[in-house]
């Protein structure tokens, strides 16, 4: 049962603490704090060449939001031969290629785009819960509804006006909204079934109509703002509202059960998105078209000339030129299911939001040109503020967010919102932190092949495409664009027929496959800057080595389990390693198995243990690494985390660092892993504290409340509540 490993693992190592390092005592720890996380700016990293000498290290630029992850300018131009990658992979000189031919360079172009940046972080205790986020005409202001309806400046931090404030009055709660394509004006609809239009400029209603529906789920404004559609919630009836006095002109059903979408394409043309996704004409009731789409998609997005629908099917987006009436592409690695989804007023770029992240698209292409990730909380509408490239994006908790190019941002009083430039030394065999991974490399940037179809995009260190091309074209490609951004092929293979790239000491690997001349798969991958053979060994018993790799470690050893267990737990622990039992997973083992799992800044180390098949009195000892995408800085006593990896950084630990401690230790260390301090939520207690960040997306709180025996629990996140040392006095931590 999970319960009872989770507290066997926790005995053994708290055993093991208590005998070898004095019951914890910080004075008895391996540095894994301030003192040795690696820092997210003005750092040192290793090359490949001084991967075995700590003082050889050469400088790296320091992590700033405003670096571009993609730099072309002092990029070194190897290349690899597709011919001579797998017949000399152990001469470095003969995988170098020719510069790539003039056709290919013509087929092999792509959109440069400077990544955006995060201009504006806005939170007001006093808005609420936030479901809409809309720019006005003027590109001068937007509104959040939800909680309340309130209008901002793009310079201002607080709402410059309520319209609305029903957070009191359940029936008022905001279910639906709009602002017309022309003049100053927006419609709402209630939970009470009441639709109401507001002056902007004004700032006052014009007109309330109770409908004599409940729950208005959807509205929309015809594009010469006459019209009003309306749909409520668990139904398949549309009306259309006089947009001027608010009297309904008439109704007509649309098929499916449930309107999901609505959407003007043109005057008097609406589109309806239910279980089907169709056209009708307002004016007369009639259905128009009907478009091929997944059954249970709700994506739908009308660019902003009205030339092209974008909708969900059942593995992408689909393109649809309106004009023409036809496919016209598809975009793909994105999500396509239930997402929000725009285009800028000049339908270059095109933004697709889930819950958790954002990808910015070029509109005509649908190259991917930048993934933003969130956590703490949920993405609930995304806008582009008309005539620009500024995205604005609302969560659920109230918070809302501006991105852009800093050009374009001081325009309007803003400017990048970058953590702390923190100096230090990077040791060669300590891990990256997120933020340094990142600025080295997020794969998901990589320009594809045309007409590639990658995987849904879901890791920044991880990528799978599907190419029209054979493997040798797919190898020149990615050797040209890897070379472009300065990566250089290496003599360590970690794969079979894998091409190994390294960068400032960070390792990569290309690895094409597949039989057909026209058809190949291409899987990337970003190992870190961690060199998994510098990872603890267990060398005290016999030993043989039957695999050692970068980011791939095998070897076979003669002792029982337990002692490879425990010992596994003591050696990482005094490398700066912290133990990990998973908060959400059930983990199943068999009797001769153990599946341990460390983790140490931005990177985590699985170690499989299992006996060997032909010697019984062998054990196999297997270790894989991996970047994390949702880390945080542990004090260095705290031997055993409860963790997840999953939308959200989820942690539970305890550390033997008094409260005050405790605190300076996260105050220090969460600058310098990317992090800014929030105002809002921070509270220092005698008896508890709460320190609340952000950076980029990602908002997280972490909670520090002694719980005796001289030890302070440390909470992050909503699954901590499911921790099998929780106390049942603990309230669960909201980011």
């Amino acid at each position: 049962m999970k319960i009872e490993r989770q507290l066997y693992v926790s005995q053994l190592l708290g055993l093991y603490l208590f005998v070898c390092l004095g019951c914890g005592s910080p004075a008895n720890m391996p540095a894994n704090g301030p003192q040795a996380d690696t820092p997210s700016a003005a750092v040192e990293i290793p090359t490949a060449s001084s991967a075995q000498s700590p003082t050889n290290a050469v400088q790296r630029e320091p992590y700033d939001e405003s670096q571009p992850t993609v730099s072309s300018s002092t990029a070194s131009t190897t290349r690899v031969s597709p011919a001579s990658v797998s017949q000399n992979a152990n001469d470095p000189d003969e995988r170098l290629a020719d510069k790539p031919t003039a056709e290919q360079l013509a087929r092999w172009k792509y959109r440069a785009f400077e990544p955006m940046q995060l201009l504006a972080y806005r939170e007001n205790e006093k808005v609420g819960f936030v479901s809409f986020i809309a720019a006005t005409n003027d590109s001068k202001q937007y509104l959040l509804g939800g909680s309340q309806l309130t209008l901002w400046t793009l310079a201002s931090t607080e709402p410059v006006h309520v319209f609305i404030n029903a957070s009191a009055v359940d029936s008022e709660h905001l279910m639906s909204f709009a602002v017309s394509p022309v003049g100053d004006w927006c419609a709402v609809g209630n939970a009470s079934g009441q639709l109401r239009t507001f002056d902007i400029k004004e700032r006052k209603e014009s007109a309330s109509q109770m409908t004599g529906m409940r729950d208005i789920a959807h509205l929309a404004i015809s594009p010469d703002g006459k019209e009003i559609a309306m749909a409520a919630s668990r139904s398949e009836q549309v009306t259309i509202w006089n947009a001027a006095t608010l009297e309904k002109e008439h109704s007509f059903k649309v098929d499916g059960r449930n309107v999901e979408h609505l959407q003007y394409t043109a005057p008097n043309t609406l589109i309806a998105r239910s279980e089907t996704l169709s056209t009708w004409n307002t004016l007369s009731g009639n259905k128009m078209k009907a478009y091929p789409t997944g059954k249970s998609e709700t994506s739908v997005a009308v660019s902003a000339g009205g030339h092209e629908l974008v909708f969900g099917t059942d593995e992408s987006l689909q393109r649809w030129n309106l004009v023409e009436d036809r496919a016209c592409g598809e975009y793909r690695g994105v999500p396509f299911k239930y997402s929000a989804i725009c285009f800028t007023s000049d339908d270059s770029l095109v933004a697709v939001a889930t819950g958790k992240t954002i990808t910015i698209l070029d509109a005509p292409t649908g190259q991917v040109l930048q993934v933003i990730d969130a956590s703490g909380s949920s993405i609930s509408d995304i806008c582009w503020i008309p005539q620009t490239h500024l995205l604005l994006v609302g969560t659920d908790t109230g918070r809302n967010r501006i991105w852009g190019q800093p050009v374009e941002g001081e325009k309007f009083g803003m400017s990048p919102l970058t953590p702390r430039k923190v100096g230090t030394d990077i040791k060669t065999n300590l891990p990256a932190t997120l933020a340094e991974n990142l600025a080295v490399m997020d794969v998901r940037l990589l320009p594809q092949l045309p007409d590639a179809k990658p995987q849904p995009l879901e890791r920044f260190d991880s990528v799978t495409c599907q190419v029209p091309v054979g493997i040798a074209e797919a190898q020149a490609f990615y050797s040209y664009i890897l070379g472009e951004r300065g990566w250089k092929v290496t003599t360590d293979p970690m794969t079979q027929d894998s091409i190994p790239f390294t960068k400032n000491g960070f390792s990569l690997e290309v690895s094409p496959f597949g039989e057909k001349p026209t058809e190949a798969f291409v899987s990337i991958s970003l190992s870190g800057n961690f060199d998994l053979r510098q990872a603890p060994k267990l060398n005290q018993f016999p030993t043989e080595m039957t695999q050692s790799t970068f980011r791939s470690v095998q070897y076979t050893i003669k002792a029982n389990l337990l002692q490879i267990e425990t010992e596994l737990l003591k050696h990482f622990h005094q490398a700066g390693w912290t133990a990990v039992v998973s908060l959400i997973d059930v983990q199943q083992e068999g009797p001769d198995e153990r599946d341990l799992m460390f983790v140490k800044n931005g990177t985590s180390v699985r170690v499989s243990v299992a006996r060997n098949k032909v010697d019984r009195a062998l054990y196999d000892v297997n270790y894989n690494q991996s970047p994390v995408m949702h880390s945080l800085p542990v004090p260095p006593d705290a031997g055993l985390i409860e963790w997840a990896d999953f939308f959200d950084v989820q942690m539970v630990a305890n550390t033997s660092l008094s409260l005050q401690e405790a605190t300076a230790f996260y105050e220090d260390a969460m600058p310098q892993h990317g992090w800014t301090p929030r105002e809002i939520g921070r509270r220092i207690d005698k008896d508890v504290v709460y320190l609340p960040y952000f950076w980029g997306q990602r908002d997280v709180t972490i909670a520090l409340n002694p719980i005796g025996s001289g030890l302070v629990r440390i909470r992050v996140g909503r699954y901590s509540d499911s921790s099998f040392q929780k106390p049942e006095d603990e309230i669960a931590v909201d980011s």
